[in-house]
């Protein structure tokens, strides 16, 4: 039996494995390769290679796979998709965009405050902004893959689509976890270490608890590649100490078993264009309560109080009482753990299998 092959589309870099940019790449790659498909990947990391080499990349990947898939980001969107459905006019392949985040939406949010942000996502309120061009491109892919029903519906609404498919952010379970003793009020943060993504508010936030000192001090592991301002950079290394430490990145393959070491994690994002965040995914999958910023599209993942704490994006002082919430009780840690791994079953890859072949083969 001849393998389907997929060509897979991005911006590929080097050291992605090792836990620095788009591991989602790599995850589809060995979820394909996992159920039986051929692999390869071409890269369209414009900033990095000449045209000429961009078309021939975007030209190999049209003549090896049965299935293209596009991972791009919004501006990648814009620039790309109307080349590769050029070109496929000769070769009449199938086209899935993965995009990340909020894709092609992107640079039109990417300035908006978050109550605008919260209500073009949410409620389909568009305030008149039309995008013909990128609907018109939308419109003849095969798919649009976005990470759960609030965004199709906006897909769908805003770019009047009738191809858009969910598949949910999902991540392969690592067989070899041991389920370990969390260690006591300690809270554990994965992401890229910048400003958009909230870190040097939640250091402040565990800095003013412990300096208050009325409880036991709370431990905050930083895990991630560097991407603060010179200003901040300097500020974050200053604030580190005996309880609150940073580790730089860690390689994909070891992002549960290290969440899996903690009481709770943190993600406090700021971030207009967040769609269903990896560390959130990860840390549901091993059971630690994600504590999570009122971001876009967090009631798609998180339940207030049921399988995670949800508090007012930008707000520290709303961040610092959950964390006060529960970071001392236990029973209540206990109980959100189990309701944090329950949700979590649904973003394993054994769950998502069919999903993945319905995009990839177009089966119904």
């Amino acid at each position: 039996m001849i393998k389907m092959k997929i060509s897979i589309v991005g911006p590929i870099k080097q050291n992605a494995k090792q836990g620095k940019t788009n591991p989602k790449i790599f995850l589809y790659q060995e979820a394909f390769e996992r159920m039986g498909y051929e692999t390869k990947l071409f890269t369209t990391s414009v900033s990095k290679i000449k045209f000429i080499s961009l078309l021939k990349s975007i030209l190999d990947s049209l003549k090896y796979g049965d299935s293209i898939v596009l991972m791009l980001g919004g501006n990648a969107s814009r620039k790309l998709i109307g080349i590769f459905l050029f070109l496929n006019k000769k070769f009449k392949k199938r086209l899935i965009l993965c995009p990340f985040g909020i894709g092609p939406l992107n640079p039109i949010l990417k300035n908006k405050n978050i109550e605008f942000v919260n209500s073009f996502i949410n409620n389909c309120y568009f305030d008149g902004i039309k995008d013909i061009k990128m609907q018109r491109k939308l419109a003849k892919l095969n798919l649009v893959v976005v990470q759960n029903d609030i965004l199709k519906k906006c897909f769908e609404n805003f770019y009047q689509l009738n191809n858009v498919f969910v598949l949910n952010n999902f991540r392969i379970q690592e067989n070899n976890l041991i389920k370990q003793h969390y260690a006591e009020q300690s809270i554990v943060f994965v992401s890229r270490v910048i400003e958009e993504k909230g870190i040097m508010d939640l250091v402040d936030v565990i800095k003013s608890i412990n300096d208050e000192g009325s409880k036991n001090a709370i431990t905050l592991h930083i895990y991630g590649e560097m991407h603060l301002r010179e200003q901040n950079r300097i500020v974050f290394y200053n604030s580190l100490d005996n309880y609150i430490q940073y580790f730089g990145p860690i390689p994909n393959s070891e992002v549960q078993k290290t969440i899996s070491l903690y009481a709770l994690s943190c993600l406090p994002t700021k971030y207009v264009g967040e769609g269903t965040p990896g560390f959130l995914i990860e840390s549901l999958i091993v059971g630690v309560p994600p504590i999570v910023s009122s971001f876009t599209q967090v009631n798609a993942i998180i339940q207030n109080g049921i399988n995670g704490l949800v508090f007012k994006i930008n707000n520290k002082e709303d961040l610092k009482n959950k964390i006060l919430s529960v970071i001392y009780d236990d029973k209540k840690i206990q109980k959100l753990k189990r309701q944090a791994q329950a949700f979590g079953e649904k973003y394993t890859f054994e769950y998502n299998i069919g999903a993945i072949r319905k995009m990839i083969e177009g089966l119904e």
